[in-house]
């Protein structure tokens, strides 16, 4: 029993200090007093920490329960098994029957078996599938095994297991592909969601006459009104190729081949189905005509065309395209742009102009296509191209009476708001003394002799040529609109860009270097419009919207398997009055 002493603090308080007696034993004396041995007078365990007094009645415990007898079992190891985290190309077994067997044990190095005739050995006694005790047992799965049912595992032969293997594809990606080689004259397949993705980004945009004209429109178009739609094309000739081919040198050998691009390039014409097609680095197959290829591609279209090469050691030009039942050609001008005696006029660029006149209405148009000088410093070169350009389309547009609607369409190799852009939208820009990224403009573009005015016109009269002097300056009065709004355009003259902008080509960084403009008169009312100008006897319906930088990578940049060529195509619907 524990004994109390009580210790006097004060005469209010008084505290009992617990006194354990300490009881001396030999070492053979049991020392476990934890079980009653049936006299109540002996000692029970008491937890020396305890500060609880515990009274009389509560001392006696409940005896410990025996011990229970536990038996040893050998437990296997179980191998840690990752391989869910990892995706991996898994066979999956067709039939309840097929097992693929553990691997053998380790084989010496110098052995002589094969690696596949370790997995697969032969089975002399195939037991019954039908048989239940052949079914009975539990399943496991392992990283390596097919799922196993039944109690021993079947083995089959090497045939027999690969013929009833089913190969899963690795992702849905290859469920919409076919099997593609680097070899010449294999059969190449489009990705089809990918096309998807392409033709549900490039969607078509209606102008408000568009829509009024369209299907579920209120108005329609008179009997003496044309509508006709034009697409303009940098399609990537194989000689220009071959000269930059270290550009595409990432991109793989059937992307780059013209048999695959043409074929690429014929389902993007077919599925836009133009009335006029513009191309530009069209091959040609001798100084008059294009290739074979394309000649046959588009006379089974029912289209004509002219065109020019550049000069000589280049083989590819520029060509427009028109249908022959809607279009005939009144009259060409074919525009070679190099002139030796002009040092920024030394590069071999050409343009074409064709004056058509529609065969069911004496209606004209006047469309020309045009590939200017490359370079970002170029800006004096494409500035005196674009200039002898202007000149000799306003020849074919003023005739006696009126003046024929013009179009350009084609690779201009300058961004929107540059100083060309500036001149074709603005119809003024003066250059005298700004920056051409090659130092400062000169006081005039082009010699006295030239004969090319500030208004962009040819004088006719030699002599007076050289009393001419120039103001440093070009004008004209074509009024172009660029069928293409960019969406940086109205945020410019906000003072801000947004995010992202269409984009056409990739030269270096994604760029919008292809365009299409269309004339316009003077507005008779100054609040009609912002640039002071009216659509009249051309109007624009709707054009092919283009993709975002994000959206054509996405896609596989250019070319791709959805983009034959370097460039994007682009499109418009216009309404001839």
């Amino acid at each position: 029993m524990t004994s109390l002493k009580e210790i006097a603090i004060n005469e209010d308080l008084a505290v009992y200090e617990r006194v354990v007696p300490v009881v001396e034993i030999e070492s053979d004396v049991d020392t476990d007093f934890s079980e009653d041995d049936g006299n109540p007078g002996d000692a029970i365990e008491v937890d020396p920490d305890d500060d609880e007094i515990e009274s009389a009645d509560n001392q006696h415990q409940e005896p410990a329960a025996c011990p229970v007898e536990i038996k040893e079992e050998k437990i296997e190891p179980v191998s840690y098994n990752n391989s869910k985290y990892f995706k991996k190309k898994r066979f999956t077994a067709q039939t309840q029957n097929l097992v693929i067997p553990d691997p053998p044990a380790k084989v010496p190095p110098d052995s002589t078996i094969s690696l596949e005739d370790r997995y697969f050995e032969v089975n002399k006694q195939d037991p019954e599938p039908d048989n239940p005790e052949y079914s009975r047992g539990r399943k496991r799965k392992r990283s390596d095994d097919t799922e196993v049912e039944g109690g021993e595992p079947r083995l089959q032969t090497r045939d027999s297991v690969l013929g009833d293997i089913k190969v899963e594809p690795r992702d849905e990606h290859e469920l919409n592909m076919v099997e593609i080689k680097d070899e010449p004259g294999a059969e190449f397949e489009v990705d089809r969601k990918s096309l998807d993705k392409y033709n549900s980004i490039r969607t078509w945009k209606l102008t408000r006459l568009g829509e009024d004209l369209g299907p579920n429109g209120t108005r329609t178009i008179f009997a003496n009104n044309v509508k006709f739609r034009i697409l303009t094309y940098n399609i990537l000739s194989p000689s220009s190729l071959h000269r930059r081919r270290n550009i595409f040198r990432n991109k793989k050998e059937f992307l780059l081949s013209w048999e695959y691009r043409f074929r690429g390039i014929q389902r993007e014409i077919n599925s836009i189905d133009p009335d006029i097609v513009c191309l530009q680095e069209v091959e040609f197959a001798n100084s008059e005509e294009v290739s074979d290829e394309l000649i046959e591609f588009f006379s089974s279209k029912g289209y004509v065309y002219r065109g020019l090469k550049r000069e000589d050691p280049k083989t590819d030009g520029c060509a427009v395209f028109y249908k022959d039942e809607v279009f005939e050609c009144e009259d060409v001008k074919l525009i070679d742009f190099r002139r030796k005696h002009i040092p920024h006029l030394s590069s071999s660029n050409v343009a074409v102009i064709c004056r058509l006149k529609t065969r069911s209405n004496p209606l004209r148009l006047v469309v020309g296509t045009v590939h200017l000088r490359f370079g970002q410093t170029k800006n004096l070169s494409r500035l005196a191209q674009m200039a002898i350009f202007l000149a000799d389309m306003t020849e074919l547009a003023n005739l006696k009476h009126y003046t024929v609607p013009c179009i350009i369409a084609g690779d201009f190799n300058f961004e929107p708001f540059t100083d060309v852009h500036k001149l074709l939208t603005k119809g003024y820009f003066a250059y005298r003394g700004l920056d051409s990224g090659e130092g400062r403009y000169p006081s005039s573009v082009f010699p006295r002799s030239f004969g090319l005015s500030d208004r962009l016109e040819w004088e006719p009269d030699v002599k007076d040529r050289h009393k001419r002097e120039s103001n440093g300056s070009f004008r004209h009065d074509f009024g172009f609109r660029c069928a293409y709004q960019y969406r940086e355009e109205r945020a410019l003259y906000l003072g801000f860009a947004p995010p992202e902008s269409d984009v056409t080509a990739y030269q270096g960084n994604w760029v919008c270097v292809d365009n299409i403009f269309y004339s316009t008169v003077p507005s008779q009312w100054a609040y009609t419009s912002i640039d002071g100008r009216m659509e009249k006897k051309l109007k624009l319906l709707g054009k092919w919207s283009l993709p975002t930088a994000s959206q054509i990578s996405s896609l596989g940049g250019l070319p791709s398997m959805v983009s034959p060529s370097d460039h994007l195509p682009l499109a418009a619907d216009f309404l001839l009055c």
